[in-house]
Protein backbone atom coordinates (compact mmCIF):
# COMPACT_ATOMS: atom_id res chain seq x y z
CA UNK A 1 0.00 0.00 0.00
CA UNK A 2 1.44 3.50 -1.30
CA UNK A 3 1.87 6.53 0.72
CA UNK A 4 -1.40 8.31 -1.07
CA UNK A 5 -3.17 4.77 -0.25
CA UNK A 6 -2.53 4.88 3.13
CA UNK A 7 -3.75 8.13 3.89
CA UNK A 8 -6.75 8.04 1.99
CA UNK A 9 -7.75 4.94 4.11
CA UNK A 10 -7.10 6.20 7.34
CA UNK A 11 -9.27 9.32 6.22
CA UNK A 12 -12.21 6.93 5.59
CA UNK A 13 -11.55 5.39 8.94
CA UNK A 14 -11.27 8.79 10.65
CA UNK A 15 -14.78 10.24 8.86
CA UNK A 16 -16.60 7.10 9.95
CA UNK A 17 -15.21 7.28 13.21
CA UNK A 18 -16.67 11.01 13.57
CA UNK A 19 -20.20 9.38 12.38
CA UNK A 20 -20.09 6.59 15.22
CA UNK A 21 -19.28 9.54 17.57
CA UNK A 22 -22.01 11.66 16.44
CA UNK A 23 -24.85 9.28 16.78
CA UNK A 24 -23.28 7.76 20.00
CA UNK A 25 -23.21 11.42 21.77
CA UNK A 26 -26.76 11.67 20.01
CA UNK A 27 -28.16 8.62 21.84
CA UNK A 28 -26.83 9.60 25.45
CA UNK A 29 -28.20 13.20 24.83
CA UNK A 30 -31.80 10.96 24.52
CA UNK A 31 -31.20 8.42 26.85
CA UNK A 32 -30.76 11.65 29.38
CA UNK A 33 -34.22 12.68 28.21
CA UNK A 34 -35.75 9.41 28.59
CA UNK A 35 -34.40 8.94 32.21
CA UNK A 36 -35.86 12.95 32.83
CA UNK A 37 -39.57 11.34 31.70
CA UNK A 38 -39.26 8.54 33.55
CA UNK A 39 -37.82 9.53 37.04
CA UNK A 40 -41.47 11.54 37.17
CA UNK A 41 -43.02 9.20 37.82
CA UNK A 42 -40.57 5.64 38.62
CA UNK A 43 -38.10 5.35 41.66
CA UNK A 44 -34.25 6.57 40.55
CA UNK A 45 -33.22 3.52 41.53
CA UNK A 46 -35.51 1.79 39.33
CA UNK A 47 -34.69 3.89 36.41
CA UNK A 48 -31.59 2.99 36.86
CA UNK A 49 -31.96 -0.85 37.18
CA UNK A 50 -33.22 -0.53 33.65
CA UNK A 51 -30.84 1.51 32.38
CA UNK A 52 -28.06 -1.18 33.06
CA UNK A 53 -30.51 -4.45 32.71
CA UNK A 54 -31.57 -3.41 29.76
CA UNK A 55 -27.92 -1.60 28.33
CA UNK A 56 -26.39 -5.05 29.53
CA UNK A 57 -28.55 -7.40 27.54
CA UNK A 58 -28.64 -5.54 24.21
CA UNK A 59 -24.78 -4.66 23.95
CA UNK A 60 -24.20 -8.42 24.71
CA UNK A 61 -26.68 -8.95 21.84
CA UNK A 62 -24.87 -6.26 19.65
CA UNK A 63 -20.86 -6.99 20.25
CA UNK A 64 -21.29 -11.34 21.23
CA UNK A 65 -18.78 -12.04 23.35
CA UNK A 66 -16.94 -15.63 22.29
CA UNK A 67 -15.71 -16.52 25.75
CA UNK A 68 -17.58 -15.69 29.21
CA UNK A 69 -14.08 -16.92 31.25
CA UNK A 70 -12.15 -14.86 29.12
CA UNK A 71 -14.70 -11.52 29.57
CA UNK A 72 -14.41 -12.62 33.13
CA UNK A 73 -10.62 -12.65 33.56
CA UNK A 74 -9.18 -9.52 35.83
CA UNK A 75 -6.21 -8.62 36.58
CA UNK A 76 -7.30 -6.17 38.84
CA UNK A 77 -10.60 -6.95 40.54
CA UNK A 78 -10.69 -4.08 43.04
CA UNK A 79 -10.28 -1.65 40.24
CA UNK A 80 -12.28 -3.16 38.37
CA UNK A 81 -14.72 -3.53 40.94
CA UNK A 82 -14.07 0.72 41.98
CA UNK A 83 -14.90 1.91 38.68
CA UNK A 84 -17.78 0.13 38.11
CA UNK A 85 -19.12 1.78 41.46
CA UNK A 86 -17.99 4.97 40.26
CA UNK A 87 -20.21 4.39 37.18
CA UNK A 88 -22.66 3.27 39.45
CA UNK A 89 -22.39 6.63 41.57
CA UNK A 90 -22.21 9.02 38.23
CA UNK A 91 -25.53 7.01 36.47
CA UNK A 92 -27.45 8.00 40.33
CA UNK A 93 -26.31 11.18 40.66
CA UNK A 94 -27.28 12.13 36.75
CA UNK A 95 -30.97 10.74 36.83
CA UNK A 96 -31.69 12.14 40.34
CA UNK A 97 -30.06 15.58 39.52
CA UNK A 98 -32.63 15.02 35.94
CA UNK A 99 -35.53 14.87 38.45
CA UNK A 100 -35.13 18.30 39.14
CA UNK A 101 -32.82 19.99 36.56
CA UNK A 102 -33.17 21.14 33.05
CA UNK A 103 -31.90 18.69 30.51
CA UNK A 104 -29.41 21.56 29.32
CA UNK A 105 -28.52 22.49 32.23
CA UNK A 106 -27.50 19.07 34.31
CA UNK A 107 -25.69 18.22 30.98
CA UNK A 108 -23.61 21.32 30.95
CA UNK A 109 -22.40 20.67 34.54
CA UNK A 110 -21.66 17.20 33.99
CA UNK A 111 -19.48 18.32 31.19
CA UNK A 112 -16.88 19.05 34.00
CA UNK A 113 -15.61 15.61 33.81
CA UNK A 114 -12.97 15.90 31.62
CA UNK A 115 -11.47 18.82 33.70
CA UNK A 116 -11.74 17.17 36.59
CA UNK A 117 -10.22 13.51 35.03
CA UNK A 118 -7.48 15.82 34.39
CA UNK A 119 -7.12 16.40 38.01
CA UNK A 120 -7.59 12.67 39.23
CA UNK A 121 -5.27 11.48 36.71
CA UNK A 122 -2.19 13.15 38.91
CA UNK A 123 -2.67 10.82 42.20
CA UNK A 124 -3.75 7.96 40.16
CA UNK A 125 -1.89 7.60 36.85
CA UNK A 126 1.05 9.75 38.23
CA UNK A 127 0.33 12.01 35.41
CA UNK A 128 1.69 15.46 35.26
CA UNK A 129 -0.92 18.71 34.63
CA UNK A 130 1.05 21.83 33.64
CA UNK A 131 0.32 25.48 34.12
CA UNK A 132 -2.07 25.62 30.76
CA UNK A 133 -4.21 22.72 31.93
CA UNK A 134 -4.23 23.62 35.33
CA UNK A 135 -5.76 27.60 33.93
CA UNK A 136 -8.21 25.30 31.77
CA UNK A 137 -9.67 23.47 34.81
CA UNK A 138 -10.14 26.53 36.85
CA UNK A 139 -11.60 28.17 34.13
CA UNK A 140 -14.25 25.64 33.52
CA UNK A 141 -15.14 25.22 37.33
CA UNK A 142 -15.82 29.21 36.86
CA UNK A 143 -17.86 27.95 34.40
CA UNK A 144 -19.59 25.99 36.81
CA UNK A 145 -20.20 27.81 39.49
CA UNK A 146 -21.77 30.86 36.85
CA UNK A 147 -24.40 28.38 35.79
CA UNK A 148 -24.86 26.87 39.72
CA UNK A 149 -24.93 30.51 40.92
CA UNK A 150 -24.53 28.84 44.64
CA UNK A 151 -25.88 31.51 47.20
CA UNK A 152 -28.48 33.12 44.61
CA UNK A 153 -31.63 30.98 45.24
CA UNK A 154 -31.27 30.95 41.21
CA UNK A 155 -30.87 27.41 40.84
CA UNK A 156 -32.10 24.39 42.32
CA UNK A 157 -29.24 21.95 45.18
CA UNK A 158 -29.57 19.27 42.84
CA UNK A 159 -27.36 20.92 40.07
CA UNK A 160 -24.68 19.49 43.33
CA UNK A 161 -26.08 16.23 42.13
CA UNK A 162 -24.74 16.99 38.53
CA UNK A 163 -21.59 18.03 39.60
CA UNK A 164 -21.21 14.91 42.08
CA UNK A 165 -21.96 12.47 38.28
CA UNK A 166 -19.07 15.08 36.84
CA UNK A 167 -16.80 13.53 39.71
CA UNK A 168 -17.69 10.32 39.70
CA UNK A 169 -17.60 9.81 36.05
CA UNK A 170 -13.89 11.61 36.11
CA UNK A 171 -13.07 8.79 38.57
CA UNK A 172 -14.75 6.04 36.52
CA UNK A 173 -12.92 7.28 33.45
CA UNK A 174 -9.15 7.72 34.83
CA UNK A 175 -9.50 4.52 36.49
CA UNK A 176 -10.58 2.46 33.22
CA UNK A 177 -7.71 4.25 32.05
CA UNK A 178 -5.71 2.69 35.06
CA UNK A 179 -6.85 -0.80 33.89
CA UNK A 180 -7.26 -0.97 30.44
CA UNK A 181 -3.68 -1.42 29.57
CA UNK A 182 -3.92 -5.08 31.38
CA UNK A 183 -8.18 -5.88 30.67
CA UNK A 184 -9.55 -5.76 27.52
CA UNK A 185 -12.34 -2.77 26.89
CA UNK A 186 -14.91 -5.93 26.71
CA UNK A 187 -14.04 -7.26 30.53
CA UNK A 188 -14.25 -3.81 31.79
CA UNK A 189 -17.20 -3.29 29.90
CA UNK A 190 -18.34 -6.42 31.36
CA UNK A 191 -17.37 -5.49 34.92
CA UNK A 192 -19.31 -1.81 34.69
CA UNK A 193 -22.75 -3.39 34.03
CA UNK A 194 -22.81 -6.45 36.14
CA UNK A 195 -22.19 -4.40 39.13
CA UNK A 196 -24.92 -1.94 38.26
CA UNK A 197 -27.51 -4.74 37.58
CA UNK A 198 -26.09 -6.12 40.61
CA UNK A 199 -26.80 -3.12 43.01
CA UNK A 200 -29.94 -1.74 41.57
CA UNK A 201 -31.12 -5.42 41.40
CA UNK A 202 -30.79 -6.03 45.41
CA UNK A 203 -33.23 -2.58 45.75
CA UNK A 204 -36.03 -3.85 43.44
CA UNK A 205 -38.12 -5.38 46.16
CA UNK A 206 -38.14 -1.79 48.73
CA UNK A 207 -38.90 0.28 45.75
CA UNK A 208 -40.60 -1.38 42.96
CA UNK A 209 -43.64 0.52 41.34
CA UNK A 210 -45.16 -1.84 38.49
CA UNK A 211 -44.57 0.37 35.40
CA UNK A 212 -47.47 0.56 32.69
CA UNK A 213 -46.70 -0.56 29.07
CA UNK A 214 -45.83 3.30 27.81
CA UNK A 215 -43.17 3.10 30.73
CA UNK A 216 -41.67 -0.40 29.82
CA UNK A 217 -41.43 0.81 26.63
CA UNK A 218 -39.68 3.71 27.42
CA UNK A 219 -37.33 1.77 30.29
CA UNK A 220 -36.03 -0.69 27.75
CA UNK A 221 -35.85 2.43 25.05
CA UNK A 222 -33.26 3.68 27.77
CA UNK A 223 -31.25 0.68 27.83
CA UNK A 224 -31.61 0.37 23.96
CA UNK A 225 -30.10 3.93 23.40
CA UNK A 226 -27.36 3.28 26.57
CA UNK A 227 -26.43 0.39 24.31
CA UNK A 228 -26.54 1.83 20.91
CA UNK A 229 -24.34 5.26 22.17
CA UNK A 230 -21.68 2.44 23.87
CA UNK A 231 -21.41 0.44 20.51
CA UNK A 232 -21.13 3.60 18.59
CA UNK A 233 -17.99 4.69 20.72
CA UNK A 234 -16.22 1.88 20.67
CA UNK A 235 -16.46 1.49 17.28
CA UNK A 236 -15.41 4.82 16.42
CA UNK A 237 -12.26 4.08 18.97
CA UNK A 238 -11.46 1.39 16.32
CA UNK A 239 -11.05 3.84 13.94
CA UNK A 240 -9.82 6.63 15.34
CA UNK A 241 -7.66 8.14 18.64
CA UNK A 242 -9.31 9.38 22.06
CA UNK A 243 -7.96 12.80 21.01
CA UNK A 244 -9.22 13.32 17.28
CA UNK A 245 -12.48 12.56 18.36
CA UNK A 246 -13.02 14.31 22.10
CA UNK A 247 -14.25 17.76 20.81
CA UNK A 248 -16.93 15.45 19.09
CA UNK A 249 -18.15 14.47 22.55
CA UNK A 250 -19.90 17.91 22.97
CA UNK A 251 -22.68 16.97 20.14
CA UNK A 252 -24.21 14.81 23.43
CA UNK A 253 -24.57 18.68 25.00
CA UNK A 254 -26.38 19.93 21.87
CA UNK A 255 -28.27 16.93 21.60
CA UNK A 256 -29.49 17.34 25.06
CA UNK A 257 -30.27 20.76 24.39
CA UNK A 258 -32.76 20.25 21.52
CA UNK A 259 -34.57 17.59 23.27
CA UNK A 260 -35.22 19.49 26.52
CA UNK A 261 -36.49 22.09 24.30
CA UNK A 262 -38.92 19.56 21.66
CA UNK A 263 -39.91 17.35 24.72
CA UNK A 264 -39.87 19.34 27.86
CA UNK A 265 -40.10 23.17 26.22
CA UNK A 266 -37.12 24.16 28.08
CA UNK A 267 -34.43 26.26 26.65
CA UNK A 268 -31.32 27.17 29.09
CA UNK A 269 -31.31 31.04 30.37
CA UNK A 270 -28.52 33.51 29.51
CA UNK A 271 -26.23 32.00 32.31
CA UNK A 272 -26.62 28.55 31.71
CA UNK A 273 -25.16 29.05 28.15
CA UNK A 274 -22.41 31.33 29.08
CA UNK A 275 -21.70 29.14 31.56
CA UNK A 276 -21.67 26.31 29.22
CA UNK A 277 -19.92 27.78 26.73
CA UNK A 278 -16.62 28.16 29.07
CA UNK A 279 -17.02 24.82 30.27
CA UNK A 280 -16.94 23.37 26.58
CA UNK A 281 -14.19 26.21 25.58
CA UNK A 282 -12.13 24.78 28.32
CA UNK A 283 -12.81 20.88 28.00
CA UNK A 284 -11.75 22.22 24.09
CA UNK A 285 -8.36 23.77 24.91
CA UNK A 286 -7.79 20.73 27.13
CA UNK A 287 -7.65 18.41 24.28
CA UNK A 288 -5.97 20.81 22.37
CA UNK A 289 -3.41 20.86 24.95
CA UNK A 290 -3.36 17.38 25.35
CA UNK A 291 -2.71 17.01 21.24
CA UNK A 292 0.27 19.36 21.94
CA UNK A 293 1.91 17.39 24.75
CA UNK A 294 1.57 13.92 22.68
CA UNK A 295 2.91 15.87 19.36
CA UNK A 296 6.04 17.28 21.35
CA UNK A 297 6.78 13.59 23.28
CA UNK A 298 6.97 12.44 19.77
CA UNK A 299 8.81 14.79 18.59
CA UNK A 300 11.34 13.70 21.47
CA UNK A 301 11.47 10.00 20.94
CA UNK A 302 11.98 10.25 16.90
CA UNK A 303 14.90 12.66 17.75
CA UNK A 304 16.28 9.75 20.26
Amino acid sequence: MNSSTGAAVQQTNVVRAIAFIAVGMTFFGLSDALAKLLVADLPVFEVVWARYTFHFVFLFVLLRPKSLRRLVRTRHPRLQFTRSAMHFMAAFCAFLALRYLPLAEATAIAFLWPLLASVLSVPILGERVGKWRWAAIFVGLAGALIIIRPGLGVVHWAAFLALGMAAAYAAYHVLTRRVGAADPFMTSLFYMGTVGVVVTTATLPFIWMPPDRTQWLLLATLGLSGATSHFCVIQALQNAGASTLAPFGYIHLVSATLLGYVIFDALPDGPTIVGALIIVLSGLFLFYRERVRTREAGGRESRE
